[in-house]
């Protein structure tokens, strides 16, 4: 019996059943085993469950193994331009503590060099942004910390429903009119219609952020650049 397609997906992440279980915030692998093992097809819910987690992923394929795995870009928002290497690719930069407001202008190969980043081409083409990290209030001595002056790579949610987000081991670039930041969000409340942030470091309380006033949400998909402390 040939693999399930979704071993595909599986050698792409690099991740076996059990981490990407995982990633989508499944306590027990068994959901994902069934599929694998044809005991079950991947139903419409657990493939918006992964293109959450995995936006650059084709949900058509998905659900049904035919046509691309990764998303085409966009020809009229090339956020993204493939460098001649094939290995790389350049994705436009935004220093947070400069920035307010909504990210992205969509054409990276009119901007300046201070505001590119060539990163490994480990996703798809699209939607993609490295940004700057200010401040330490992701920062609390442990591996998960993100310090001031890293830069991560982020993918832009278009979902409207922010209801919908995949909160559950995932952190997030929140854009207002106000400014923008990075946290994790702990609570979506649906009735008052507002999210709650996170901070990892425990100097920083937690704080609410209304529906009305978010401009875009990032997903947060790797660290980029990691900043070094010799002392």
């Amino acid at each position: 019996m040939n693999d399930h397609y979704l071993n595909k997906l599986l050698d792409y992440l690099k991740l076996n059943a059990k981490q990407f279980s995982e990633s989508l915030g499944f306590e027990r692998v068994d959901r994902v085993y069934n599929v694998l093992n044809f005991k079950n097809g991947v139903s419409s819910s657990l493939a918006k469950i992964i293109n959450d987690h995995y936006p650059y992923i084709n949900y058509d394929w998905l659900l049904t193994g035919e046509g691309e795995m990764l998303k085409e870009s966009n020809p009229q928002h090339n956020e993204v331009t493939p460098v001649p290497e094939g290995d790389y690719m350049m994705v436009e930069y935004v220093d947070l503590r400069a920035s307010a407001g909504r990210l992205g202008v969509g054409d990276v190969s009119q901007l300046p060099d201070t505001h590119k980043r060539l990163v490994p081409k480990e996703y798809a083409k699209g939607g993609f942004l490295v940004v700057r990290i200010d401040g330490d209030s992701m920062d609390d001595g442990s591996k998960r910390s993100l310090s001031d002056g890293d830069e991560v790579l982020i993918y832009e949610h278009v979902d409207n429903h922010i209801e919908n987000l995949p909160i559950r081991k995932t952190l997030f670039v929140i854009t207002t009119l106000n400014g923008n930041v990075l946290k994790q969000i702990k609570e979506i409340n649906k009735e008052e219609n507002y999210i709650l942030c996170h901070s990892f470091n425990p100097d920083y309380e937690d704080f609410k952020i209304k529906f009305e006033d978010v401009c875009q949400i990032f997903i947060v998909c790797k660290v980029v650049q990691k900043q070094i402390s010799l002392i």
